[in-house]
């Protein structure tokens, strides 16, 4: 796995239309190809998966979605990705690493051949709210399109990046 420093942080900052933002400290792995990689270990079991597990998060630039890589902790199996649709991705250098993004509801999963989307239902009343606009959901119904036609593809970009 590439490196850029070791053990230096950045942090995670997600932000969201209808609640406060969320904060996580993680490894900063690093940033190429307008493409930041992040590491955090997930040291409480959660529902998702029965054992402890290591996070990659894949953040770009120019893109309207992240993806966390989600593996078994010593990185010998691959368990399931998560991408979020999202617009406003940025990184910035000073006063601190820090990666941000604005989340837009929809995940799309992809555990084994297994491929589905989560949060319809909070989209669903994002819209009836108004707490999402036109321009919005525009990014989401393109960016869905995208992934599920290209999904396979960005998988297997994401290993490279982590493994070669």
């Amino acid at each position: 796995m590439k490196k850029v420093e070791k053990n230096q942080k950045i942090i995670e900052i997600k932000h969201y239309l209808d609640k406060p933002s969320k904060f996580y400290e993680c490894e900063f792995i690093q940033f190429n190809n307008d493409i930041i990689v992040t590491k955090y270990v997930l040291e409480n079991k959660i529902n998702l998966f029965s054992k402890n597990v290591v996070s990659y998060g894949f953040f770009w630039l120019k893109k309207n979605y992240i993806s966390y890589s989600f593996y078994d902790l010593d990185n010998a199996s691959h368990l399931a990705s998560r991408y979020d649709i999202c617009s406003e991705t940025k990184f910035q250098k000073k006063p601190f690493l820090a990666v941000t993004f604005l989340d837009l509801y929809l995940d799309y999963w992809v555990k084994g051949d297994k491929f589905y989307w989560e949060d319809d239902r909070e989209l669903f009343n994002a819209k009836l709210n108004k707490t999402v606009d036109q321009f919005q959901i525009n990014i989401i119904r393109t960016t869905k399109i995208e992934l599920e036609q290209n999904i396979l593809k960005i998988e297997k970009e994401k290993k490279k990046i982590l493994f070669d």
